[in-house]
């Protein structure tokens, strides 16, 4: 085998070494799948340039150079491609045109247009240039060239030592290619030239290898040692190498095994290589540098492992273990300052003879000696401080607690800053050796590396933990932004939403994401924005917020009531300013107020009504008085002979105050204050006295009344005060609408019978109401009529006092047809027979026995005389007396067979004298009878219901009294 056969065998087992060393060892970057490409293109290339020295015939040749020209083509356009990637730039065009050429210089190799054959000459094999052969180093040598241009520029812009370096071995490499390259082809042009082109692709594999897995260069300061190194490393190499190579073309010549024994002898070179090449780096390193090598070369590993260090515990450790590995020191002390105390702590130790046991001292650091490092910033052995006056002053508890632990040398670490930030003590030197020049040469060139060491490692620590607090405290505040109730909105003085949390989002009804961005004029009203305005433009003071109430918009556009708080985020005098808006939606709120207003106005409503009812009955209470006087004395007057026009007089006077007397007794019943139970009533006279209270108004209002009452209607069961409000309130509904629509109408009453059940319907000519009126008709609140007009209970409450009667309210209507109200009642069970209803069955006054003795007691004059008159006429005896005491002075002179007495008098009431009565015996209370005009107070009808008493109602008249009378003696004398 020649020389010319054995440069690309080695050239293939390098290569596809370089190819597993880069998959292996290099960092795993962008660039590298190219970088691959390229060398394994680089390896198909020695091999096929391998196979085509050796071929049989020209034939096989000519395969291999197809090969050859592909593999070569590719390795060109990988390398380009690989250039942008490494130069971290993003490759062009060019990059997929440099691989679309690969394709075509390889579909032209199977032409003659590259090759137009393959011939032998003296060195072998050679192919024979077609009439496109020029493109072949055209696309070569115009990628690579182009490549090295990029690493040029990369080199010329990185900052990166290390990077820098890199480029320049690829740069180198592209050289080398250059010229194997230009020795390829000026052999292809004159075959008298041998073709070693592959050896510059060699060197240029390895330099670009180097550069990518190593990453660096080699310090020029060691170049002429490392120089040195090689020479040896070389000659050591190269002369058995050569003489194995004559041995083996000397014997085995021809032979199959010469092939492999080249490859066997380059695996034991590749074996011997690097352990040799430290030998003889050492070796060199030795005879160059003399004693220091020692020194320099513990300085260099310190100088590497220092670098590793973070974390400040970590540090402290191995600096100590390094340090006492490096001076062979029996014992090292590092003291470190402490954040609280005025002292140097025990950081770390190390003792050779116990490793795992720690010395734990510590020293003042306020005192002289500090002062001294910090100024003069270099280490000292112990016993100087006896020879230095500034030092003399060290403390004794310090000085004791030096020597009890042997110490040798204190070196200091004084900070960037002019800070000591610690003190490193060392004990003697291992098997009682002393510190020889080139160990403290050591000290004094590690002990700026230590300080600075040691502070990164501090500011690493107080990094780490302010990051730390930084994060817990951005995550609380984090916490406490999202988990409020209100909504916050941080805005930017172009009024962009910056950041919002997500109870304002939900306010929104969006995803917070959604909302940062969006101008936050988009949410707010346009009486909000104009405050936003004056707040953010015109305010001179923005320390003060400002909070107004407003209207804020949903995305939906629907509004809902919020309170606004509008602050300045911070003191921001340079950039722009923001500010914090935070939202509370009182949608809630406003329901309860106007709730809250609801039932204040319905308390007030039935306050007001109360108040009638208390107002009526007192009105009532004092018109009963004289009124009983009038009715009285009117019909006692009618039944004397008078003139004509006399007894017309009194008729009018009489009709007048019965009509009076049916309206205060309507009066009461409408403000309850009759008697609130269940009693049999005729509904149409009922109807007929609601009518009497409205009769007025109706007219006056241009309404007619219209009745159809059904005849012989049954009696129902219902409480007249409670069923009376239910009548009026539909009888002036009715009116309200039939006076807005036309100004006047017709209100129909009519009754029927059907089912056990009395139908009572109210129609009217008013304008109807829709579906949507008639769905909330009877809901508490709702009203139809114009704000002030109405306040939205009375169909409610008339509807409940109807079903509390076992009944029901329906309605029909239709719009422009009028409205129909109808109450279903049901039929009393103790009713008289039909046709009987409503009929007063009215029985004779009985007579009264003669000559009986009767006592008035009551306050008004006027009402005892009447009572007087009309019994006397009868033939009674009467007593008058205008008070309770005197009543009981006159029981006390004589006895009566009936007592006629008032419950409201003054100083003594009825009812303390009926209990004075009862207990002089109850025969005498058996004979009283109470007349009142109050039987509306709850209080008088229990004192009457619990004596079973019998009673008259102010005001009444002469039969009334009569039959009452003549009831009590009768009574008396059965």
């Amino acid at each position: 085998m020649n020389l010319l056969i054995a440069i690309p065998l080695v050239a293939l087992v390098l290569t596809s070494l370089l190819v597993l060393l880069v998959l292996l060892r290099s960092q795993r970057k962008r660039g590298q799948p190219a970088f691959l490409v390229f060398l394994t293109s680089m390896a198909v290339w020695a091999g096929a340039i391998y196979f085509f020295r050796s071929s049989a015939n020209t034939q096989i040749a000519m395969y291999w150079e197809i090969v050859t020209t592909f593999a070569v083509s590719l390795m060109a356009a990988s390398f380009f491609h690989f250039s942008y990637l490494n130069t971290k730039r993003h490759p062009p065009l060019a990059v997929p045109v440099a691989y679309a050429g690969v394709a075509i210089i390889g579909l032209l190799s199977l032409t003659s247009l590259l090759y137009t054959g393959v011939d032998v000459d003296k060195f072998g094999y050679f192919p024979i240039a077609g009439p496109l052969f020029i493109l072949i180093p055209l696309h070569n040598y115009l990628f690579v060239t182009w490549g090295m241009i990029n690493f040029i520029k990369g080199y010329r812009k990185s900052q990166d030592l290390n990077e820098r370096n890199s480029f320049m071995l690829i740069i180198l490499g592209v050289v080398c290619f250059w010229a194997g390259g230009f020795s390829d082809l000026v052999s292809t042009l004159n075959n008298n030239l041998p073709p070693l082109g592959l050896l510059g692709s060699i060197l240029f594999s390895l330099l670009a290898t180097v550069a990518v897995v190593k990453y660096k260069l080699l310090d020029i300061r060691s170049a002429v040692r490392k120089s040195t190194a090689y020479a040896l490393v070389s000659l050591l190499v190269a002369v058995p190498y050569a003489g194995l190579v004559l041995l083996a073309s000397y014997y085995l010549r021809g032979s199959r095994l010469e092939a492999l024994w080249y490859v066997v002898l380059f695996l034991v070179l590749a074996m011997i290589l690097q352990p040799l090449w430290r030998w003889a780096q050492g070796l060199v390193d030795r005879l160059y540098y003399s004693k220091r090598y020692d020194y320099l070369q513990s300085l260099n590993d310190f100088s590497r492992q220092i670098q590793l260090f973070r974390d400040l515990d970590e540090t402290s450790n191995r600096l100590v273990k390094l340090i006492a590995t490096l001076l062979k020191a029996e014992k090292v002390i590092l003291l470190f300052e402490s954040p609280t105390q005025k002292k140097l702590l025990t950081m770390a130790s190390f003792t050779f003879n116990s490793p795992g046991k720690d010395i734990d001292i510590s020293l003042s650091s306020d005192n002289l000696l500090t002062e001294w490092f910090i100024q003069h910033r270099r280490y000292i052995e112990f016993e100087e401080i006896d020879t230095i006056p500034l030092l003399r002053t060290l403390p004794a508890s310090d000085r004791q607690t030096l020597e009890a632990i042997a110490t040798k040398y204190l070196v200091p670490l004084v900070s960037s800053t002019a800070e000591l930030i610690g003190i490193i003590v060392l004990g003697d030197k291992q098997g009682s050796k002393l510190y020889t020049h080139e160990d403290l040469q050591l000290v004094i060139s590690i002990q700026n590396q230590l300080a600075m060491s040691m502070e990164n490692a501090r500011l690493y620590r107080d990094r780490k933990y302010s990051e730390s607090a930084l994060r817990q405290s951005e995550n609380k505040l984090r916490f406490m932004f999202e988990s409020m109730a209100e909504g916050i909105t941080v805005i930017d003085n172009r009024y962009t939403i910056l950041e919002i949390n997500q109870a304002a989002a939900n306010m929104y009804g969006l995803h917070k994401n959604e909302l940062v961005g969006k101008p936050f004029f988009s949410l707010i009203s346009e009486d909000c924005r104009n405050k936003l305005l004056l707040y953010t433009q015109n305010s001179p003071n923005y320390d003060t917020p400002i909070m107004f109430e407003c209207q804020l918009l949903t995305t939906q556009g629907k509004h809902f009531p919020a309170l606004l708080s509008i602050s300045m985020l911070d003191d921001q005098t340079d950039g722009p300013r923001k500010y914090v808006c935070v939202s509370q939606d009182i949608s809630t709120l406003k329901s309860l107020e106007s709730e809250q207003r609801i039932l204040r106005d319905k308390a007030e409503v039935s306050s007001r009504l109360a108040s009638v009812g208390e107002m009526a009955a007192g009105i009532a209470h004092e018109i009963n008085n004289p009124l009983t006087g009038v009715i009285g004395f009117s019909e006692l007057l009618a039944r004397e002979d008078l003139p004509e026009q006399t007894r017309d007089y009194v008729k009018y006077i009489l009709e007048g105050s019965n009509r009076v007397k049916e309206i205060v007794r309507r009066l009461l019943t409408f403000a309850r204050q009759t008697t609130p139970y269940k009693t049999r009533l005729d509904a149409r006279e009922l109807i007929d006295n609601t009518l009497e209270l409205r009769g007025y108004v109706l007219r006056t209002a241009n309404i007619s009344v219209v009745t159809d009452y059904e005849e012989g209607l049954p009696w129902v069961s219902a409480d007249p005060g409670q069923m009376q409000q239910v009548f009026l309130n539909l009888i002036v509904n009715a009116e309200y609408a039939m006076k807005k629509a036309h100004d006047g109408g017709t209100l129909t009453i009519t009754t029927r019978h059907k089912d056990g059940q009395v139908f009572i319907s109210f129609a009217d000519t008013g304008p109807g109401m829709d579906g949507d009126t008639l769905s909330h008709l009877f809901q508490p609140f709702f009203t139809t009529k114009e704000p002030g007009e109405g306040t939205g209970l009375g169909l409610a409450l008339s509807r409940s006092i109807v079903l509390d009667h076992g009944g029901d309210i329906l309605v029909e209507s239709n719009m422009g047809t009028g409205t129909t109200f109808t109450v279903r009642l049901p039929v009393s069970r103790d009713e008289p027979e039909p046709g009987k209803a409503g009929k007063e069955v009215k029985t004779a006054v009985r007579p009264s026995p003669a000559s009986s003795s009767i006592l008035v007691v009551d306050d008004e004059a006027p009402i005892r005389a009447l009572v007087a008159k009309i019994l006397t006429v009868q033939g009674h005896r009467v007593t008058e007396v205008g008070n309770p005491a005197e009543a009981i002075a006159s029981l006390q002179a004589d006895s009566y067979d009936v007592i006629l007495m008032d419950i409201r008098m003054p100083g003594m009431s009825g009812r303390e004298l009926y209990a004075r009565l009862n207990q002089a015996g109850p025969g005498i209370a058996g004979r009283v009878v109470v007349i009142t005009g109050d039987t509306s107070d709850a209080g008088t009808r229990a004192f009457l219901r619990e004596n079973n008493l019998p009673f008259i109602a102010k005001p009444f008249g002469r039969e009334q009294l009569l039959e009452k009378v003549n009831e009590v003696l009768g009574n008396k004398q059965g």
